[in-house]
Order: C-alpha cells, then sequence, then structure tokens
C-alpha cells in the first residue's frame, strides 16, 4: 500500500478513469482563467500561446500583410478576419443573451427586493441587489461583444471599451482639451 503525501497547496485531482489530462481542479481551471498569458493554440497537444502579428501573404510581388493570431509554438496562423467573420455570425445570439441576462437580473433584484420588504431584511435586499448586479454586467458583456462584432473592433491593439460608452451613452467620457 502506498502513502499518499499530504500538500496544502497542490489540489488533488479527482479519480476519472478514461480522461487522463482533461480533468482539471477548480483552482488550476482559475489558475488558467484569470492568467493574462493570451489565447492557447487550438492545436491538439501544442499548448502554446496565441498572439497577434502581421503575418506576410502572397507572392513576393503581391504580397501584403495580414494581421493574424499566430503560435510560437508551432507556427500555425489564423487570419483575424476570418475569426471576425464568424464572431459576426453569432451577434443574434450574442444579442438574445444581453436580454436573457438583462431581464433575468432585474427580475431577480424585483422579487428580491419585494422578500427583503416582506420579511423586513436589509440583508435579503442587498444579497439580492449584488446577484443581480452580477447577471446585469454578464448582460453589458455580452452587448459590448455585439458591438465589438457589428463594427468589427475585435482584436484592436488597446480595447476600445471607451469608444463603446461613448457610442453607448451618447457624450463625451474623456476630457481631451
Amino acid at each position: 500500500m502506498t502513502k499518499r503525501k499530504f500538500s496544502l497547496f497542490k489540489p488533488r485531482l479527482p479519480r476519472v478513469s478514461g480522461l487522463g489530462d482533461t480533468t482539471k481542479s477548480s483552482a488550476t481551471w482559475a489558475r488558467e482563467a484569470f492568467s493574462r498569458s493570451g489565447s492557447r493554440c487550438p492545436i491538439e497537444g501544442c499548448g502554446g500561446t496565441l498572439t497577434i502579428l502581421d503575418v506576410i501573404d502572397g507572392e513576393e510581388g503581391d504580397a501584403q500583410a495580414v494581421r493574424s493570431l499566430v503560435c510560437q509554438k508551432c507556427n500555425t496562423s489564423q487570419p483575424i478576419d476570418h475569426l471576425i467573420d464568424r464572431a459576426a455570425a453569432q451577434i443574434d445570439g450574442l444579442r438574445s443573451g444581453e436580454r436573457i441576462f438583462f431581464i433575468s437580473g432585474m427580475a431577480l433584484f424585483i422579487v428580491f427586493t419585494v422578500m427583503a420588504f416582506l420579511n423586513g431584511s436589509f440583508l435579503t435586499l442587498f444579497g439580492g441587489a449584488v446577484f443581480a448586479l452580477l447577471l446585469i454586467m454578464r448582460g453589458f458583456v455580452f452587448r459590448y461583444k455585439a458591438w465589438q462584432a457589428t463594427n468589427r473592433k475585435m482584436f484592436e491593439d488597446r480595447p476600445p471599451v471607451l469608444e463603446w460608452l461613448r457610442e453607448e451613452f451618447g457624450k463625451n467620457l474623456t476630457n481631451d482639451t
């Protein structure tokens, strides 16, 4: 019988037969989700990160630079125009997701407000407001992604959040003089 080592900092993976390396602990998933390492290469087993580069496309006489996502490890590239076209095809899904999150957030806030007044509990109102705010913020994320896909503003050097806010709210949000 082998003795297992106890480690406080390394979470134990669940024993699942047949899945191999696809099973991850929640701590590993969270660490990867919040890392700023960029997108991962879609090629199975590569594990490289994708960076935005200008790739020369064509022969020597009519060569032109095309912005692409390039894996530094296996040298595969994906033109950004194709990815933007694929995202533009999903605009209806993003808009319906936006509506669903906004409506469910508002409905949840109304339900928790009624519950708070019936129970006389401020904490119920606070908890419902926080949960509703999370849903509404997720709706804003869907709205921003739909705007990006509509205006082809994806994969910019700097995210066009201020431009989206100016268009969304109709004001000049910066004090440029």
